[in-house]
């Protein structure tokens, strides 16, 4: 089937409006946000004391320190000197649970500094290469919105939710979660016109990035056989394609027996940020790591908001496919046995955007509502992010 080459052209106007607009507006909010909440006292509990003395971590500069915090330590490690082995990564916190896509960018990109990389380099390469990804997740959320619903609203108010929500400053930090968001909405793209060799590599980069990316392969795989009328008879080669997914975990795991002599290895690291297999009632009445009390209240308000919006999203997006990945993509929060975190991972949900989306360009209080609830609670998260406060 050929694809109608009009629809692979952007409307450069309407795309400034739902795309770049939103970015300039809310990166700029943030930074102010970051500026001014250097008043805020640091948190006295974070690792590195010497960051809460001098107020920094990574550049005196503090319109670029204030993207890279926590994890960006773990991302920081592996660009300088690669994965390091530990005694017992299930009980100790290492970089052996942080995949290699994201470290190995910013290595790359540091390599065109002339020297040795310092901190304040291979900070500035990973937000370079975060934004750089935003910009692609939204053209691409914008344009397969459009391929899907044909109404400039839905496609805007998604992209404003998903910028919009608690954790949205994440998408610009030096975190993997724009690359991996990216990878994930390209992979769909690709597969919705049929460009199967595309959404494989896609696929392929996003287990590399995040384990998460795996739960790629049934979803494709659901919409590969819904463009076949679920004919077995139809299917071509380009199905092979969706075997670059389960190859790269592969490769990750490899990488991981070479490094410890364990091929779990990078899927075991996550015992030590208290994430063990456990029944999914356990993750939501009575999570197993309950260090952050206050915090995990908002967790637990995301967790089942989104349990909600991805079950409408297999019930009401014009394919299964999207509310499979919605669904699957709970599943090891479900089975985790901690709530740390969920609030960062639900951006990865993108089809429970839509599903927002679709309420909000109905109901203009609703829209209010959300809007409002999502915008000050990013302000506050990342106000604390700023000074070094646990927020995702």
């Amino acid at each position: 089937m050929k694809l109608n080459k009009s629809k692979l052209q952007f409307h450069w106007g309407l795309l400034f409006r739902a795309v770049v607009l939103p970015l300039i507006v809310t990166r700029l909010a943030l930074l102010l946000i970051g500026w001014f909440s250097i008043e805020l006292t640091p948190d006295s509990d974070y690792p590195i004391g010497t960051a809460t003395q001098e107020g920094w971590q990574y550049s005196p500069y503090r319109m670029l320190d204030i993207w890279g915090r926590w994890d960006t330590g773990f991302y920081d490690s592996i660009a300088r000197n690669g994965y390091t082995s530990v005694t017992d990564p299930s009980s100790q916190q290492s970089n052996l649970a942080f995949f290699p896509l994201y470290p190995t960018l910013i290595r790359v990109v540091t390599s065109l500094i002339p020297g040795t990389p310092q901190a304040q380099e291979i900070l500035l390469a990973g937000v370079l290469i975060s934004n750089l990804c935003l910009f692609g997740a939204m053209v691409t959320m914008y344009q397969l919105s459009m391929d899907l619903f044909s109404d400039q609203k839905i496609a805007e108010k998604s992209i404003l939710y998903m910028l919009f929500f608690p954790a949205g400053f994440f998408l610009s930090v030096a975190y993997t979660e724009s690359l991996f968001i990216f990878c994930v909405l390209l992979a769909f793209f690709a597969g919705q016109r049929r460009i199967w060799s595309l959404a494989g590599i896609a696929g392929f980069c996003a287990v590399l990035t995040r384990s998460p990316g795996i739960l790629l392969f049934p979803a494709l795989f659901w919409l590969y056989m819904e463009q076949k009328i679920w004919s077995f008879r139809r299917i071509d080669f380009r199905i092979l394609f969706l075997a670059l997914i389960p190859t790269a975990l592969l490769l990750v795991l490899w990488n991981g027996y070479n490094i410890t002599g364990d091929w779990l290895a990078p899927l075991n690291a996550q015992a030590a940020w208290q994430r063990h297999l456990t029944w999914p009632w356990v993750t939501l009445f009575a999570p197993l790591d309950n260090s952050r009390p206050h915090f995990n209240q908002i967790e637990w308000v995301s967790l089942v908001l989104f349990i909600a919006l991805s079950v409408f999203a297999l019930i009401r997006l014009p394919s299964r496919s999207y509310g499979i990945y919605a669904l699957l993509s709970l599943v090891p929060i479900l089975l985790s046995g901690s709530l740390t975190s969920i609030t960062r991972l639900s951006l990865a949900i993108f089809p429970a955007f839509w599903i927002l989306a679709k309420m909000g360009t109905r109901k203009y209080a609703f829209d209010l509502f959300i809007s409002v609830i999502f915008i000050s609670l990013q302000a506050v998260l990342f106000a604390g992010w700023s000074q070094f406060y646990w927020a995702g």
